[in-house]
């Protein structure tokens, strides 16, 4: 997995620019929330790839109750 490349040094340079910059801001933004969103995305089948290993080695084992709710 790629850690989120969030640019807050660019994201201060706007601020500091002052009016007129909010449309980039927003820009930066939303493209920061749909990375954010693409790696919510991939830990999610990560994890649900885990629970599924974990209920089959728990089944295996004769523990019913081997994966977590939620």
């Amino acid at each position: 997995m790629h850690l989120i490349r969030w640019k807050p040094a660019r994201r201060a340079e706007l601020v500091r620019a002052g009016v007129g910059t909010e449309p980039d801001r927003l820009a930066l933004l939303r493209t920061h929330e749909g990375r954010a969103l693409g790696q919510l995305g991939e830990l999610q089948r990560s994890l649900d790839i885990v629970r599924y290993k974990v209920a089959v080695y728990g089944d295996h084992l004769g523990q019913q109750d081997s994966v977590p709710a939620g």
